[in-house]
């Protein structure tokens, strides 16, 4: 979704403030089998919950069982975010789809931002096949990043 689409569907955000949160957002449970093997970086514990944007829910849920189903659990090592109020880095003042739990970062420690990073085109794929779109094919790469693309 482009940042107006965001603004006309869930509101402004203003001040670091997003005053429709509590409307579009909720902790959702993950798969069980992602509860034991993956690291949630913010808790420095096991991946439980996240904290996104409602209208993402089903689409999470279903790129995580696509990682499950294919076999692809050995490369899913760290999450590392949903939900934060802020920019796009480099461009002041034009929200992250972060700033509304529609994007999620994952392996941050090994594809940083201006880097071909090393998650895999499989799996990737688990997330574009339930419209994502991912910041390794962004104009300034961002491998970690996979932004729910909307309806």
């Amino acid at each position: 979704m482009t940042p107006q689409e965001c603004i006309d569907r869930y509101g402004a955000i203003s001040n670091g403030l997003w005053d429709e949160e509590s409307k579009w957002c909720a902790l959702v449970e993950v798969q069980p089998e992602l509860q034991q093997h993956v690291l949630n970086v913010a808790t420095s514990r096991c991946l439980i919950h996240i904290y996104c944007n409602l209208d993402m829910k089903q689409a999470m849920l279903n790129s995580f069982q696509n990682i499950i189903d294919r076999g692809l659990m050995d490369q899913f090592k760290t999450f590392d975010g949903c939900f934060m109020i802020r920019d796009i880095r480099g461009i002041p003042g034009e929200m992250s789809a972060h700033s509304y739990a529609l994007a999620l970062d994952i392996n941050a420690a090994t594809n940083k931002l201006g880097t071909p990073g090393d998650i895999s085109d499989e799996f990737a794929q688990c997330f574009t096949d339930e419209g994502f779109t991912w910041g390794k094919t962004f104009h300034r790469q961002d491998p970690m990043h996979f932004s729910w693309a909307g309806f």
